[in-house]
């Protein structure tokens, strides 16, 4: 079971869009990381009862004794479960103080996210310190870029397919797996930890730091064959640009994102029709359909 594989490590729950199913999968592979002390946590804001996006009330985890979870300071008040406090942290997501507590009796939890980036590594040190052995991270609304933090750095891809978006979740999936393919050189790494500018020519090889958009691209010049970017995250692309771009450039990435598997929630679609349309085929062999569909 892939779920299984994932003990250990810390992987990221991204999605194509809103309500495709991330939060659902989290609770289906805590069943399987369990026991085993899982920490989890989301990315977002916090604060408000009802998602801004969707209208509908926050999803919440069913937490066991022993887990680990970052919420917060206005969600405590409303939780069922009984709960250790291991740290209430001095910065606020949105109008809370996220909290870090270990889970004494089972109960719902609304989990809860540090706000920004720069501070998952604090978050994943202090479940680490407490004992968690899985991290798990609810990612955010139509983002992957947050799993460009750290160095353990794995994701799933959730993607809720039907009709109206068949083209448009094909074509992602298309990209991420495609991007996720990309040759990485390590060393290049120290590069980027060097450079002040947006790009750095080296030779015939040119470094691109930040977000990597069509603009951005637009001035590179004639003399210029090889493409350095620091991650996956940072491609702001559609997949025909994506692949174009590799059509005219050798292009590297510095650091390594892996992607585990695409989670394929099918609505009112045949998995063939799905399939036909997405273009890396070699894709498909990570595809798992609707695994909690029994739930």
């Amino acid at each position: 079971m892939i779920f299984n594989s994932i003990k250990g490590k810390t992987v990221f729950i991204t999605g194509s869009r809103k309500n495709c199913g991330k939060t659902t999968l989290l609770n289906y592979i805590l069943r399987a990381v369990r026991p085993g002390n899982p920490a989890y946590l989301s990315i977002g804001l916090d604060g408000e009862k009802k998602d801004r996006f969707a209208g509908n009330l926050k999803p919440h985890i069913a937490a066991s004794e022993n887990d680990i979870v970052l919420t917060n300071s206005e969600s405590l008040k409303d939780t069922d479960a009984s709960f250790k406090l291991l740290n209430v942290y001095n910065f606020t997501n949105s109008r809370c103080r996220p909290v870090l507590v270990r889970i004494m009796r089972p109960g719902r939890m609304e989990i809860s996210g540090p706000g920004e980036n720069s501070r998952l590594e604090l978050i994943f040190s202090d479940m680490r310190k407490a004992g968690a052995e899985t991290i798990l991270v609810d990612g955010a609304f139509d983002r992957i870029t947050q799993i460009a933090a750290g160095e353990d750095r794995n994701f799933f891809y959730v993607a809720g397919v039907e009709p109206e978006n068949l083209i448009s979740a094909s074509a992602s999936v298309s990209l991420i797996y495609s991007m996720s393919r990309t040759p990485v050189i390590k060393e290049n790494r120290k590069v980027f930890g060097q450079i002040k500018e947006d790009f750095v020519c080296h030779g015939e090889t040119l470094f691109l730091k930040g977000a990597v958009t069509s603009s951005k691209l637009e001035g590179i010049g004639k003399t210029i064959k090889c493409l350095v970017f620091e991650d996956l995250t940072k491609i702001f692309l559609d997949y025909s640009q994506w692949k174009a771009l590799n059509r005219k450039y050798k292009v590297f990435f510095a650091s390594k994102i892996n992607l585990i598997s695409f989670i394929v929630n099918l609505y009112n679609i045949s998995r063939k029709d799905f399939e036909n349309c997405v273009a890396e085929k070699e894709a498909l062999k990570l595809f798992v359909y609707n695994p909690y569909e029994r739930l």
